[in-house]
């Protein structure tokens, strides 16, 4: 009965994500190119040189499909990130090497800043939002006192591997790269204890700091993308994240990002 209840705790815990599907119609969401409208201020820059652009999401449109419920229910969000890659998340004083830019529905558009000289564009892809399921790594439900095989294991997560890489998407559950501990180490961050091992978190980490990590969800999985020409390291994702009252209270500035590669 090990596997059978190893299954059913699975399923317990899947969550509902949604995927960024490319579309072959114009929509208001989009990765790589430009941002339109204002992005709340002038153009991001962190140590000097000009943020890259990511992309920019329609809540919208994210929400005439679900989408997660403590998003708002409309408005734009916009993701800038340096692509040289010299902030990882992990260590706070590169705070900054990534910015989350919020316009709420009820605000004029305005106009587009033009991009600064020193900014190359990433190609653009209109997005759909996509429904569907992700599933939690095997640390993030108990499982130890099952005793499973690896022979279990693989039977476990077999049916899941068959849906294929789900890449670029909004909410539920990460795909990590390296430890799936990204909640913990943006709670560490964001509070000013440096993340010095990608792969476990400072030793000073109290339970209270530990507690807080509760509140992180999963705000932008960013994949690598050859068609768009986005690398992160060495076959790596962007993880954005923010906690739940934040991004129900519009403070999108309050955003936290990890950096994950093989």
């Amino acid at each position: 009965m090990s596997l059978n209840e190893a299954r059913r705790r699975l399923r317990e815990a899947a969550q509902e994500t949604w995927l960024l599907g490319p579309s072959i119609e114009a929509t208001a969401s989009w990765l790589g190119g430009m941002p339109q409208g204002h992005i709340g201020g002038d153009w991001p820059y962190w140590d000097g040189e000009p943020l890259d652009f990511i992309g920019q999401l329609d809540l919208s449109e994210l929400n005439s499909v679900g989408g997660p419920d403590w998003l708002p229910r409309s408005g734009v969000l916009q993701f800038f990130y340096d692509c040289k890659q010299r902030g990882w998340g992990l260590d706070p004083a590169k705070k900054g090497s990534w910015v989350v830019r919020f316009r709420p529905g009820a605000e004029p558009e305005g106009l587009t800043l033009p991009p600064p000289d020193a900014c190359t564009p990433f190609p653009v892809r209109p997005v759909m939002f996509v429904p569907e399921v992700s599933w939690p790594t095997t640390a993030r439900i108990a499982l130890g006192d099952l005793a499973l095989s690896e022979r279990d294991l693989d039977a476990l997560y077999e049916p899941f591997e068959l849906l294929g890489e789900q890449r670029h998407r909004v909410g539920g559950w990460p795909e990590p790269i390296q430890a799936d501990i990204m909640e913990e180490q943006c709670q560490c961050a964001s509070q000013g204890i440096p993340v010095l091992e990608p792969d476990q978190l400072p030793p000073h980490a109290d339970t209270a700091l530990g507690a807080g990590a509760n509140d992180w969800r999963m705000l932008l999985q960013v994949d690598c993308d050859p068609d768009l020409n986005m690398e992160w390291g060495d076959g790596g994702r962007l993880y954005f994240w923010i906690r739940e009252d934040d991004a129900r209270n519009g403070r999108f500035g309050e955003s936290w990002m990890i950096l994950q590669s093989f």
